[in-house]
């Protein structure tokens, strides 16, 4: 059934299953509900459902679930059901209306700074070959098969999550795979999902500009494990997590088992690893055995992005062949260290680095795939590209500039998503630590297209390039305009004009 609005991006459940005894009210039976009579009233960023509660009783609403009753019209007939969180109210609402789909799909939770969406990638074309139809909900888009839709949030809103997930069973889906983001578990959008597995990849500084704190966003990442793993009505569940990384201690329960990996340690390991800028082959050290696996995709953290899929997979009781081929077969994942496909003896890829940390890891694993070319590639240079977002966290901005210049051998600096600042000062705040100006090796530009120009430009043959931040998407927002700007097809351009 499709869901109606009252009022313009306030969501309105169309009906109720069947009662909840964790929200109710004198004289509410949810069998009795008809479509578009409950009223959810959600507190945003910018906007108060609260402040329309006059216009939805005028329009019928039956029953309004809000946080606070100061604003219920005096002359409401209608049933109020009052809750200390509506957002994880309107959660368990929509859960039950749309008939606990989680319940009948197995569903995979990938949380993490970085490698979210090559991981759950990874997990979907594992489990589409051993299980069935799987599908993806992340950062760059929400699909099943050949159906797709870009996303507008990493995880979706609950009734637009539990509704997918409904339509998806109708349409032959056995699993999901998904990436569940820090704002996503604070604000109670997956509070009902039956979680089958969880995968952490890694912790480092991001959004604190909405946390707060590291701890804060640490504690967030860390509910996945020692709260909704644990509550999951799944009978078996399972932990997957980054032993190597030093949060890893904080994301277990008490009672749901975990499996850790790492590319050197953990009870899902490498070894003999072997990787090029062609790919990586190593062989999976896992509980239940040991089996090879040959990779397309380029770089460490991609090895340790399998290795977390790996996990589910072995959860899921999937044979280590299917599981060798599907992850073999998989030729990448747009914008994460993508390659730029060109007539250019340039090596040019794209990658969505933007923090310090993931920019420093790619780049590290960049400058040491040239060094192992041999002695006749030591003159080849390593250019990044990369700009900072506005209306984001500043504190980040001169850490990725230093992350640039630790393994670049020129760094071009440019505009990101300028959002509402003015794109010359987030520059400058990038340059913060250096007197505001750009080091020797640095040049600027805010313009994004002259900015991959010049690095095309500066480039010689058996350079690499790498143009970060943006990644996979196909727009730039300067202002509040959304323009179309793809990294990679820019890059493409310019080098084959």
């Amino acid at each position: 059934m499709k869901l109606a609005s009252l009022v313009q991006g306030i969501p309105i459940l169309k009906a109720l299953g069947e009662p909840n005894p964790e929200i109710s009210g004198v004289g509410y039976d949810s069998r009795k509900i008809q479509a578009g009579q409950v009223f959810v009233a959600l507190k945003g960023a910018h906007s108060d459902g609260h402040s329309f509660l006059n216009e939805v009783a005028q329009k019928g609403a039956l029953v309004l679930v809000v946080e606070d009753l100061k604003l219920i019209p005096k002359d409401y007939k209608g049933t109020v059901l009052q809750v200390k969180d509506t957002r994880r109210a309107l959660d368990k609402l929509a859960h039950s209306f749309f008939g606990k789909p989680s319940e009948n799909l197995f569903v995979a939770g990938v949380t993490g700074t970085n490698g979210k969406t090559t991981t759950t990638y990874m997990i979907e074309a594992i489990l589409n070959k051993g299980v069935g139809p799987t599908g993806v909900l992340g950062t760059i888009d929400f699909h099943l098969g050949t159906w797709s839709r870009p996303s507008t949030h990493t995880t979706p809103e609950p009734l637009e999550l539990h509704g997918l997930l409904a339509q998806w069973i109708k349409n032959g889906a056995r699993a999901v795979a998904m990436e569940v983001s820090s704002h996503a578990l604070t604000q109670g959008r997956v509070d009902s999902v039956a979680f089958d597995a969880a995968v952490f990849t890694n912790l480092t500084r991001d959004h604190l500009d909405f946390h707060k704190s590291f701890e804060n966003y640490r504690a967030a990442k860390a509910s996945l494990f020692n709260e909704l793993l644990e509550k999951s009505a799944k009978t078996l569940r399972r932990a997957v997590v980054n032993g190597e990384d030093p949060s890893a201690l904080f994301m277990k329960g008490p009672t749901v088992p975990t499996w850790t990996y790492g590319i050197q340690k953990g009870d899902i390991y490498a070894r003999h690893l072997q990787v090029s800028l062609e790919g990586s082959s190593f062989e999976a050290v896992t509980p239940l055995g040991t089996f090879p696996v040959r990779l397309q995709m380029v770089g460490r953290h991609n090895v340790a992005n399998a290795l977390g899929a790996i996990g589910v997979a072995l959860h899921r009781e999937i044979p280590f062949v299917m599981i060798a081929q599907a992850l073999e077969q998989l030729n990448g994942v747009r914008g994460r260290l993508q390659r730029v496909q060109s007539k250019s003896s340039t090596r040019v890829f794209v990658d969505y680095a933007h923090t310090d940390d993931a920019l420093e890891k790619v780049l590290s694993f960049l400058k040491g795939l040239m060094k192992d070319e041999g002695p006749g590639a030591a003159k080849n240079r390593l250019i990044t590209v990369f700009g900072c977002g506005g209306d984001r966290d500043k504190g980040k901005r001169p850490l990725m500039l230093q992350a640039a210049l630790k393994y670049s051998d020129l760094v071009v600096v440019t505009s990101d998503n300028p959002r509402t600042e003015d794109p010359g000062l987030i520059i400058r705040d990038i340059f913060c630590d250096t007197g505001g100006v750009a080091p020797k090796n640095v040049l600027e530009d805010i313009d994004r297209h002259k900015a991959i120009e010049i690095a095309l430009r500066e480039a010689k043959a058996g350079d690499v390039v790498l143009i970060a931040g943006k990644g996979h998407e196909d727009y730039q927002i300067i202002g509040k305009e959304k323009k179309p700007f793809d990294d990679a097809i820019v890059a493409k351009e310019i080098l084959d004009p």
